[in-house]
């Protein structure tokens, strides 16, 4: 059986997670800069040690308003789809994205038989912004499927 991980985080009263894989850090750095007239989903433009990141709003893209940010707020900052497989030297080449969240939860094991689909239920999210539900003892975790949303076309998404 085969054992994957996710990073959980809440947005607004929602509980997500990403597959550890997907994410190169986590950081508190929400100091950022301002876009002119960019999206409302692009909060804005950090250097991480030299390396321009854009930050996406997860609140404002699921149309929960602004994240206030609050001792509690967070950066997770994305792997590139190619950096599993590229070297550093490569993937320090490309674009960097991170999405700011409410708050950090804790990184969760999962075997692979507890990831069950979406239900059909949960809304325009389900089967574009979701890839799995896990249930855990009470707790249910969302997994976002990261490559849909950094396609994201600035609709709001409806909430799970």
């Amino acid at each position: 059986m085969a054992q994957q991980k996710y990073v959980t985080f809440s947005v607004g009263q929602y509980l997500f997670g990403i597959n550890v894989l997907n994410v190169r850090e986590i950081n508190h750095n929400v100091d950022c800069t301002i876009v002119p007239l960019a999206p409302k989903h692009i909060r804005g433009l950090i250097n991480l040690r030299g390396q321009i990141v854009t930050l996406l709003d997860l609140r404002n893209m699921f149309g929960l308003g602004t994240i206030d940010i609050t001792e509690e707020t967070h950066n997770i900052i994305l792997k590139n789809e190619n950096f599993i497989t590229a070297s550093e030297e490569e993937s320090n080449n490309q674009d960097r994205v991170g999405f700011m969240i409410d708050t950090i939860g804790d990184i969760i094991t999962v075997e692979e038989e507890d990831l069950e689909s979406p239900p059909a239920n949960v809304g325009d999210i389900d089967g574009r912004y979701l890839t799995h539900v896990i249930k855990q003892k009470s707790l249910v975790v969302s997994v976002l499927n990261v490559s849909r949303l950094l396609n994201y076309d600035g609709r709001v998404l409806e909430t799970v």
